[in-house]
Formats: structure tokens, C-alpha cells, sequence
């Protein structure tokens, strides 16, 4: 669908370096057919649908040495890489929308077919160190339990290391804690699924 293809990063609520919290927030958005993420103000998008909760994950980019290289990311200059410790990302998987790759944080564009962001984004020429693991969480389960208090994002004497997002740190009725995020992105626990070397 064209309207998937046509989505603009200014619709959504967004934080640089805080790709968890945006993708839970455009998880909850796309859910409901609307602009800005769960409890958001901001209205419904113009001739375009809700996206089913059974076609939507959140891929969580990580390795076990917690440096995942990837291409074409707005953090580092054109056509170079950057190494994130880790990467959140949304796939919508659907009969009737295709295979798409939502990436705030990407120079590809918002939304862009998988097989395309993939071999793009993905370079396996990377040491081995470097080469990302994908874990895919459905929508329904990363809304309801994904949780983080932001303690990942201070330093030392309890600064920011980046500037927090306007919006409350996300809590999903059934997380268990409130800091699950490592859980998410540790790659010997499976309770959110494996860590594959490509999406499958």
C-alpha cells in the first residue's frame, strides 16, 4: 500500500538516540490509525488505515558484543557506518501491505521494502563482531511488556548522555519490572524470542 511508502518522520513522536521509545510509540500509533504514539494528541492520518496488531513487530538490532554496524543511518555522515550497541526498528509483515521496514533513525526514508532496507542497511562484509542479530517481537507483546525508566541513557554522576523525550517513560501493563529493556535486547534470553542473523 502506497500510503505505508508516502509516511513522513514528521508525523511521528520521535527522540534521537531513543529508537525503543519511538518505535513503542509508533507501534501504539499505527495500531490505532493515527499520528503521535499511545495517549498522543495529534489526529488521525489523512486516507490512510490502521495497521493490523498481528502485522506489526518491533526487531530489536543487537549482538553479542553490543556493536551492530549498519549503513545509511542519520547518526553518521552519508554513506558511512555508524555501530550502534543496539537498533529498534518496525516490521509490518501483511498479505494485503506487503513487507516493510519502519526506521525513524534511517536516511532511506521512513518506510522502505524489507529485502531493500536489508541489503542496504545490512553490510556482511563487517567483522563478525560487528554483524547485527535481529530479535522480532510482535507488537502486542513488545506494547505490553516492554518497559524502560531511561537509567541505560545516564552517565556516571546521573547526567543525560542525550536529552530524554518530552513524554513519560513507557510502561506496558505486563512488564514486570520497570526497566525490561535489557531483557529485550540481552541475546542469551529467549523469553522475547531468538536473536536470528536475518529477518525470517
Amino acid at each position: 500500500m502506497s500510503w505505508i511508502r508516502n509516511l513522513d518522520r514528521g508525523e511521528f513522536d520521535y527522540q534521537p538516540f531513543y529508537c525503543e521509545e519511538n518505535v513503542y510509540r509508533l507501534c501504539g500509533a499505527l495500531q490505532a490509525g493515527r499520528t503521535g504514539g499511545p495517549g498522543a494528541s495529534r489526529g488521525t492520518v489523512p486516507a490512510r488505515g490502521t495497521v493490523p496488531a498481528e502485522a506489526l513487530s518491533a526487531v530489536f538490532v543487537v549482538n553479542e558484543s553490543a556493536t551492530c554496524a549498519l549503513r545509511h543511518q542519520r547518526a553518521a555522515p552519508p554513506g558511512e557506518l555508524v555501530v550502534w550497541d543496539y537498533h529498534v526498528l518496525v516490521r509490518v509483515v501483511s498479505p494485503v501491505l506487503g513487507r516493510w521496514i519502519l526506521d525513524l533513525d534511517s536516511r532511506l526514508g521512513v518506510a522502505v521494502p524489507e529485502d531493500e532496507y536489508v541489503a542496504a542497511t545490512v553490510d556482511r562484509r563487517v567483522p563478525e563482531r560487528f554483524r547485527p542479530g535481529f530479535r522480532v517481537v510482535p507488537a502486542d507483546v513488545f506494547l505490553a511488556r516492554f518497559s524502560t525508566d531511561r537509567r541505560h541513557m545516564r552517565d556516571a554522576d546521573g547526567g543525560w548522555l542525550h536529552p530524554p523525550p518530552p513524554w513519560d517513560p513507557p510502561r506496558g501493563a505486563g512488564a514486570a519490572t520497570a526497566h525490561e529493556l535489557p531483557r529485550f535486547l540481552d541475546v542469551h534470553d529467549s523469553t522475547f524470542g531468538p536473536v536470528r542473523s536475518g529477518l525470517v
